[in-house]
């Protein structure tokens, strides 16, 4: 150490000499790897489980964790650890990966603050904090951090995080950020409607990903007469339109699995709500909605609404009759096939990773139901190579989800080893 300078008393020494070279962090990570290696060189007790597994899952960050998995490969230690084992790692990937992916949570860490926290405090308290925190970087950095989140490519960035986390069934936090954005806005009139834009947009990103992972086709359709209500700004009413343009391939993706798995009826009512957004888009303007652009939207519902709460009585009434998504009605006989079906539709198009986590991970239990044959196994592995290429995080969810014993035993021969190295490998 330098003479003169000191460990802060927040910090271990380790963690101190991680921070301060990569060179120290690589040494260490080879220790953590030799160390299970030295574990699994003999035969491998419950307590050398344990000795291994506690380095293995005490790695602070994700590129520790894919540097110890890689080092050792996931076939050593299914040789050496328990299933149970294996998911918890699995776990621990997918908790230290999201803290990369999470791109909303990544700029408030930046302010200092903690999201972790937020579910336990009150709304109004972590605004206080976000306005004290913006307050704290002066003219100076507040310009400089609006600057970067109106950043096209960032702001592109910070939005696909949102739509992921919500289409994961996670907590986005999109709330927080638009309080951040709003927040800046205030200080900064020059950039105000882009920032009220970028706001209004997380907010849209996070309440349709959330009604679409659900497959909640009820709450998307009383969404559509924001995009024209007169009463509404027209920044608010823009985010709609363009988050429905944006994730297009989202819609499209959970309407091509109901399109093969669904049952007639929810067949139609999927059909009827990307109708009704397409009509909803085809009227939409920055100019305020008249009555008469109200009415000529009012006809699809056959109704003879000219005003916006009339046309929202209308589309509640169109909603309460769709009912949630459920595939029940499947038959043992017919699911392997038909997801089978789904999963080939998809990926031929370029949509099974865009598929909300939830009904990829109900793909995966009934393709694994019964006996999983060759055909299956492909098919799994698809929908785990599409979701690993979009997000790392995600792929790692769906095996915790699945959990490693019931995952490893629908595979057998080749496909197993290409399990196995697709958990190997972690970019």
């Amino acid at each position: 150490m330098v003479p003169g300078t000191t460990v802060p008393l927040a910090t271990s020494l380790l963690a101190y000499c991680k921070s301060r070279s990569p060179s120290v962090k690589r040494s260490i990570w080879l220790d953590h790897a030799a160390a299970c290696e030295n574990v699994f060189a003999g035969g491998t007790d419950e307590e050398d489980e344990d000795k291994a597994l506690n380095i293995i899952l005490g790695s602070e960050s994700y590129e520790e964790l894919a540097f110890i998995i890689e080092s050792l490969t996931w076939t050593e230690m299914d040789d050496e650890l328990d299933e149970r084992d294996l998911t918890n790692i699995a776990g621990r990937i997918r908790d230290l990966r999201n803290r990369r992916e999470h791109l909303v949570d990544r700029q408030l860490r930046a302010l200092a603050l903690e999201p972790e926290t937020f579910a336990d405090i009150p709304a109004a308290q972590t605004a206080a904090a976000i306005n004290q925190r913006v307050t704290w970087l002066g003219p100076r950095g507040q310009a400089g951090l609006a600057g970067r989140l109106l950043d096209s490519d960032r702001r592109g960035r910070l939005l696909d995080s949102i739509a992921l986390f919500a289409l994961r069934g996670l907590t986005t936090h999109a709330r927080e950020f638009g309080v951040l954005a709003q927040d800046l806005a205030t200080r900064l009139p020059a950039s105000a409607a882009a920032l009220q834009s970028l706001a209004w947009d997380a907010f849209y990103d996070d309440l349709v990903c959330t009604q679409l992972e659900q497959a909640r086709y009820g709450l998307l359709f009383g969404t559509l007469p924001d995009m024209i209500d007169p009463g509404l700004p027209v920044a608010r009413r823009s985010a709609l339109f363009d988050t429905l343009n944006r994730r297009e391939s989202e819609l499209r993706a959970l309407q091509d699995y109901i399109t093969e798995l669904g049952t007639i009826q929810q067949q139609t009512d999927v059909q009827r709500f990307m109708d009704a957004r397409q009509v909803f888009m085809n009227n939409f303007t920055t100019a305020p909605p008249t009555d008469g652009v109200i009415g000529q939207i009012a006809a699809f519902f056959d109704s003879l609404a000219s005003d916006i709460q009339a046309l929202r009585a209308d589309v509640a009434g169109t909603a309460d009759q769709i009912a949630a998504l459920t595939l029940g009605h499947l038959t043992d006989a017919e699911q392997d096939d038909l997801c089978r079906n789904v999963v080939g539709t998809l990926d031929g198009v370029g949509r099974l990773g865009l598929l909300p986590t939830q009904w990829k991970s109900e793909l995966i239990f009934r393709m694994e139901e019964g006996n999983a044959d060759d055909d299956d196994e492909h098919a799994i592995l698809q929908v785990l190579a599409a979701s690993k290429a979009r997000s790392v995080a995600e792929f790692a969810q769906l095996v915790t989800a699945q959990n490693w014993e019931t995952l490893s035993f629908s595979f057998d021969g080749q496909e197993y080893d290409d399990l196995e190295q697709m958990l190997t490998t972690w970019p």
